[in-house]
């Protein structure tokens, strides 16, 4: 949406505040009239220490329902605070997870949304990016699908 002063389109922002989280929602015009929709907002982090240390004790214990539902739970929140870093290294337990409880269309299915991720233009350079390449080789290698394996070891392998 653009206000109009005169003949020009004059672009502004709505800010708007959920949980101390500024989300803003821009939109650009451009000298034809036409428009393009951006959108940006601040990263709220997951505290990925503290998801690890509890994941831990919950494996631990052998609480495996409660173990998935710990890591959907920091997913979700990894979403809604834009922490990109924070949803690759939860869909990274996931991915684990699943595997070592022998789930294997919901390993795929982390392992999909990790590589969706991967593909985002903000997760250039991110660290966890070899990590996630292991883990899904590893996913696919233990469910028997060796030829998909390997093309994960081989990209994590250029990466490393």
């Amino acid at each position: 949406m653009s206000r109009q002063y005169g003949k020009k389109n004059v672009p502004f922002a709505l800010e708007l505040r959920y949980n101390g989280i500024i989300y803003r929602r821009i939109q650009v015009i451009s000298m034809n009239n036409s428009s393009m929709d951006s959108f940006s907002a601040k990263i709220s982090p997951v505290p990925q220490q503290r998801i690890m240390d509890r994941l831990d004790l919950l494996m631990t214990r052998k609480d495996f329902g409660g173990a998935e539902k710990h890591l959907l739970y920091w997913l979700d929140e990894a979403k809604r605070g834009n922490d990109l870093r924070g949803q690759l290294t939860v869909l990274n337990e996931l991915i684990g997870f699943y595997r070592k409880t022998g789930r294997r269309a919901e390993a795929f299915d982390s392992a999909d949304k990790a590589l969706a991720l991967l593909r985002e233009p903000e997760s250039d350079g991110l660290i966890g990016t070899g990590t996630t390449c292991v883990n899904i080789a590893t996913a696919y290698s233990a469910f028997g699908e060796y030829e998909k394996s390997l093309t994960y070891f081989d990209r994590a392998l250029r990466i490393y």
